[in-house]
């Protein structure tokens, strides 16, 4: 989309990642034969697999041709910028713009 033409400078921060789901009521899941759920388990991870291959190799050409194309890119540090907002949950939760505990739940659900 040449977003590029008019900010040539791109910052990469990684802290975003596409993601994709697999999502089927549980009720049908259960109802299958335990081979099936297997099979179906097993092949959720390796289509996650391939499209994370996928998406590096597509960011990997973008960046090569936005490169071509005169963009600056600038890397970022990424346990720097880390460090920096490490603190950031627990004073959102303290003043109020967060729920008390919703970090933790965030945290609990990432595991």
């Amino acid at each position: 989309m040449k977003f590029y033409e008019p900010a040539p400078h791109l910052t990469l921060t990684r802290h975003l990642v596409n993601s994709s789901a697999v999502s089927i009521s549980e009720k049908l899941f259960r109802g299958w034969p335990a081979d099936i759920q297997k099979a179906v388990l097993e092949a959720s991870v390796e289509a996650g697999e391939a499209q994370t291959r996928f998406q590096l190799d597509y960011e990997k050409e973008a960046m090569q041709k936005m490169k071509a194309a005169g963009v600056t890119i600038h890397e970022t540090n990424v346990e720097e910028w880390m460090a920096k907002v490490r603190d950031l949950p627990e004073k959102a939760e303290a003043e109020g713009q967060w729920s008390k505990g919703l970090w933790a739940r965030i945290q609990a659900a990432r595991k």
